[in-house]
């Protein structure tokens, strides 16, 4: 049975998946988007009220957390909606390919009813599957929900089942649906005259007006209403699809969208533009009530989509560039068709191409000393990337040279540059060179290394007319890497400490994280230094990972820093997600560096499936940073070739980089300026307001630098602001001026001097003063019957007392453990003092039940430090037994426990099967271990460990140390 369980370790609440071999039929949609909507706490309580119902009817189900799945899986018969009222719409693309499959959905109260913001959609999206329409929300008087006849059929009563709020959403039932139960008030009377619809079914499923899972959990009659609603499902056959009846509903809705996008833009549109497309939605309507064929649906949404990316904002001053990756190059085959792909590039609107220069330890180019020749271009009789610089130059395409730095392998396998320089090799913590992505990495701590990459960079600038050097893998692949022989007699020197006895949350901890940054940071800023005395208006940027947080501490990338330093122009975040929603938050993080920068999200294109929805993510990126976007990459543009209009109407309009001379700058907003004020020329009022912007604008393009620059423009804005009578015309100028402002400010900004900036250890790293120290036991042979005999144990070795898992203060009573071990078996003897044994928790019931919700004592054993890989073990006050592999409790182990109590005090004896874990005990003289205890008083719940883990138990890097002595 595949279950979600509220989980406490520690105080964490954690989401539990557990797995047996049974296929589950039922999916809980759980949405991220709608748990921040609501609060955590509401939507766990919403959660449970699932969970109750199902675990009622003893039914199978499954988690469908919809930020961690592209599509629900076959065997789901069934997907229960626990009111999810706000969903994005990659959520609820989610569900509806799943209906279109002749899936079933339980849902309710507002279920699908806004959108990612919250905002109304105007209907339910699952609207045309389950039969209903919106019309109100209402309170007060629904307190009842009284079946119909066929409501009786499938609720299995006749019975009005109250519910306590009053309260539901008002629905009208289209021709596709049935009512299942009528509201009726608490005196008995219909509670709605018009629209008292309760409960509807459909051939999707079933609608309920309330919020039945936020009361089932303690309304019996609800619960087994609910029950025989979803048993009534399971039992209904696949539903029929007709695809080309939610298709034209979708279109309708498209339509419905582009009318009041048009309304919205109506006054930013000439006349003739604004008839245009009107005519165009008109014909769209029309076309959409006749058509009776799925292939010309599709072009009539197609059509939609194109009208609608016609009335995005475009820029004629933006980055639209695209990396241009070696196996994208390699499949051109030829020069010519490589200069055919350049030109093609050009004609969808990019005007910045990055052709993967240095990868993998090797290049395209045959000039370059530094790194072998990929062999794929070997017989090339010319130089591939001669042929990307010559021939972009030609379409007026800037080229930048996406370079990887220490990435030197990917697949696991070695190349010839590491064969031939071994001890340039980064290895991590256990010895290994290959990270977990079977990527390696040459040394950030040997500056031969530094010297050698930076010299192959710098190379590239000398023999090509490049524009810009593009810096990939510049950054650890995780923090379990920079342990090569150098990195640590060099960190040794430097600091007199040894990188690996370095415990987590220990002050040496964050000396180890900032020193292995400062090899990256030291990088980039000699690289930056010597490439611009080279060649000055080189433009250097960086690739990088999108959050702050996940760069610091897993990629010991500070790119703030690098930022703040004025160490680069132009700053990529790889921005790859699927969902816009998930860009918004990513976005948010990274706006305020977008004046110190230029920042460019990079979006990918690998997981995207259509056309449309890359252009989503170019529009929204647009709206953030108006700098610019790059693409990755050719090789995965290439599957939508049979679409492209959707990219030629995106980027339309012509446009240069942002890095381009300030003089062509201001050409660009010059034309801009004239092109967005010119729907106000037919406005003879309005002619004394224009005259205002242009005189203002005048003053900006006698401007001499960057400084007088921004100074000019913001002076505009004011003067326009306070000036021009038309606010329509002043909106529209002011606008415009922000975003020449959003241009050049980070250009204005390198000129400034910079204030100082010194990193500090990352605000997401915690460190504990007065840490207590990883315990270690001398662990001694022995065994034991299992049959509470506390003199087997005499000789045994004990533990210290155990301390409060998050601040290692001791607690008010005792615990500690004895712990043996023979050629087979680990046995650990919990003591735990109990002054008041009639006051303990006990969570009874079958292996793996949830034990430690109650009095309970916990065996941690570490088997694979590498790949964190942990056994579980749980034993309850009454000898009950949960044991999993991580947080997989699917796994059962071998493990025999009994417990006792006598003279205020519990015990738990234990014998584990360590053979049972592929672990000998006769081989290995070292084991890391935690031995923790739950200890509850009421609803308040203890928790004390041996090693202090300063959070949740399951923290291997804090686990104790078992030492295994010999006879």
């Amino acid at each position: 049975m595949r279950k979600i369980w509220s989980r406490v370790f520690c105080g964490f609440l954690i989401l539990i998946t557990t797995v047996v071999t049974a296929l589950p039929s039922i999916g809980i949609l759980y949405s991220p988007t709608t748990e921040g909507y609501y609060t955590k706490p509401t939507y766990d309580n919403i959660i449970r009220g699932v969970l109750a119902v199902l675990d009622y009817g003893k039914l199978e189900y499954e988690i469908i957390n919809t930020s961690e799945v592209t599509s629900i899986p076959e065997y789901i018969k069934l997907v229960v909606d626990p009111s999810n009222g706000a969903l994005s719409d990659n959520e609820v693309d989610l569900v509806e390919s799943y209906l279109m499959k002749g899936g079933k959905i339980l849902a309710c109260y507002e279920s699908s009813l806004k959108d990612a913001k919250a905002k109304n959609r105007g209907n339910f999206a699952y609207s045309k599957f389950l039969g209903i329409k919106f019309i109100s929300w209402d309170s007060g008087k629904y307190y009842n929900m009284k079946p119909t006849q066929l409501g009786e059929s499938v609720f299995q009563t006749n019975k009005s089942v109250p519910l306590s709020r009053g309260f539901t959403f008002v629905v009208e039932v289209t021709q596709n649906a049935t009512p299942l139960a009528i509201w009726y008030t608490k005196d008995g009377k219909v509670s709605n005259e018009k629209y008292p619809y309760a409960a509807v079914l459909s051939p999707f499923g079933i609608y309920f007006g309330e919020n039945v899972f936020l009361q089932a959990a303690t309304n019996e009659e609800l619960k087994s209403l609910v029950l025989n609603a979803i048993t009534y499902l399971l039992g209904e056959p696949v539903s029929t699809v007709n695809p080309l009846f939610y298709m034209k509903a979708s279109l309708d809705e498209k339509i419905y969208s582009l009318e009041q996008k048009l309304l919205e833009y109506r006054k930013k549109l000439s006349k003739s533009k604004l008839y245009e497309l009107q005519e165009i939605i008109w014909n769209l309507k029309d076309a959409a009530k006749k058509v009776s064929d799925v292939s010309e649906l599709k072009k009539l949404q197609k059509t939609a989509d194109l009208l609608e990316i016609q009335l995005l904002p475009q820029f004629n001053v933006q980055l639209r560039g695209i990396w241009f990756d070696s196996y994208a190059i390699r499949d051109c085959e030829t020069p010519e068709k490589l200069r055919e792909q350049i030109r093609e590039l050009s004609e969808l609107g990019f005007n910045a191409v990055f052709p993967e220069v240095i990868y993998k330890g090797m290049t395209i180019s045959p000039k370059l000393s530094k790194f072998p020749q990929d062999p794929a271009f070997r017989d090339w009789k010319e130089d591939p990337l001669e042929i990307i610089v010559d021939e972009a130059k030609k379409v007026g395409m800037e080229v930048h040279a996406w370079c990887w730095v220490y990435a030197v392998a990917t697949g696991g396998v070695k190349t010839p540059f590491m064969e031939a320089h071994p001890d340039w090799i980064e290895k991590d913590k256990f010895g290994g060179i290959f990270s977990k992505n079977n990527t390696a990495w040459l040394s950030h701590a040997n500056p031969e290394v530094k010297n050698y990459l930076i010299d192959a960079l710098l190379e590239v600038v000398q023999k090509y007319e490049i524009d810009g050097i593009n810096l990939d893998y510049i950054r650890y692949d995780g923090d379990e890497f920079g342990y090569e022989e150098f990195a640590v007699k060099r960190f040794k020197e430097e600091t007199g400490i040894d990188p690996f006895s370095i415990e987590k949350y220990s002050k040496e901890s964050v000396v180890w994280q900032m020193w292995r940054e400062e090899n990256v940071n030291t990088f980039v800023q000699e690289f930056y230094s010597k490439a611009k005395k080279m060649k000055n208006d080189l433009i250097i940027s960086a690739a990088v990972y999108p959050t702050l947080s996940g760069a610091r501490m897993e990629k010991k990338q500070n790119w703030e820093y690098w930022v703040k330093k004025g160490y680069l122009d132009l700053l990529i975040p790889m921005d790859y997600r699927t969902s816009v929603e998930d860009l918004k938050i990513l976005f948010d993080m990274q706006l305020e560096y977008k004046s110190d920068v230029y920042l460019c999200p990079g979006l990918q294109l690998i997981s995207l499936d259509e056309p449309k929805k890359v252009i989503d993510q170019i529009s929204l990126a647009s709206d953030y940073f108006k700098a610019g976007f790059v693409l990755f990459s050719v090789s995965h543009i290439k599957k939508f070739s049979k679409d492209y209009e959707y990219f030629k109407n995106a980027m339309s309009k012509k446009a240069i980089t942002p890095f381009r001379k300030m003089e062509e700058l201001v050409v660009a907003f010059d034309e801009a300026l004239k092109s967005e004020l010119q729907i106000f020329a037919e406005n003879d009022t309005v002619k004394n307001d224009i005259e205002v912007v242009f005189s203002e604008f005048e003053k900006i393009k006698k401007c001499k630098d960057y400084a007088e620059l921004t100074e000019s423009i913001s002076k505009a804005i004011f003067t326009i602001s306070d000036n021009v009578k038309n606010p329509e015309l002043a909106l529209a100028a002011v606008d415009l001026l922000h975003w020449m402002l959003e241009i050049v400010r980070p250009a204005a900004n390198r000129l400034k001097p910079r204030a100082d900036f010194f990193p500090q250890k990352p605000k997401e790293m915690v460190v504990v003063d007065n840490i207590v120290p990883i315990p270690k036991l001398a662990v001694r042979q022995g065994s034991s019957n299992l049959n509470r005999n506390l003199d087997e144990w005499k000789d045994a070795e004990a533990t210290g007392e155990f301390l409060y898992h998050d601040s290692g203060q001791k607690p008010d009573v005792k615990t500690f453990a004895k712990v043996m071990y023979d050629t087979e078996n680990l046995y650990v003897l919990f003591i735990c003092e109990e002054p008041d044994l009639s006051s303990v928790k006990i969570v009874s019931g079958p292996r793996d039940t949830r034990t430690y919700l109650g009095d309970s004592v916990e065996v941690f054993i570490l088997k694979d430090e590498k790949n964190n890989t942990y056994y579980h073990f749980v034993v309850g006050f009454d000898g009950t037994i949960y044991d999993e592999v991580g947080y997989d409790s699917k796994w059962n182990g071998d493990i025999v426990a009994t417990t006792w109590k006598e003279n205020n005090v519990w015990y738990a004896e234990i014998k584990i099967n360590m053979n049972y874990l592929g672990l000998s005990l006769d081989d290995i003289s070292e084991l890391r271990v935690n031995l923790c205890r739950n200890r509850w008083k009421g609803n308040d719940a203890f928790y004390y460990a041996w090693s202090v883990t300063y959070g949740t138990f399951h923290t291997p890097e804090r686990f104790g140390k078992f030492i295994f002595g010999r006879k």
